[in-house]
């Protein structure tokens, strides 16, 4: 990986664990008990669905280059889940 690279996937980092800690901290400060009726796992699995999905896309389906590289892999799932969250954020001022 190039020094560019590495550069968007530390951002990336940084950037989709911000949002996601955004994402996750509600969630975990529901007072109701019973949670309502399944929508706290439904918030809770919704983002590990997609990047499962983006995993399995990337896996099978991506370029020769980033299905055999693990280092791409993981480079795109990170960049991945920062649009992700980024996307979560910027859904709320719609």
């Amino acid at each position: 990986m190039s020094e560019d690279e590495i550069l968007v996937m530390i951002t990336a980092i940084i950037c989709g664990g911000t949002a996601w800690f955004c994402w996750y901290l509600p969630i975990a400060r529901v007072d109701s008990w019973p949670p309502a009726g399944g929508i706290v796992k439904a918030l809770c699995l919704a983002p590990l669905a997609c990047l499962g999905g983006l995993f399995l896309v990337l896996v099978s389906a991506a370029s020769y280059d980033v299905v055999d590289a693990p280092r791409y892999i993981v480079f795109y799932l990170a960049v991945g889940g920062a649009w992700l969250g980024l996307a979560r954020t910027g859904l709320a001022f719609m």
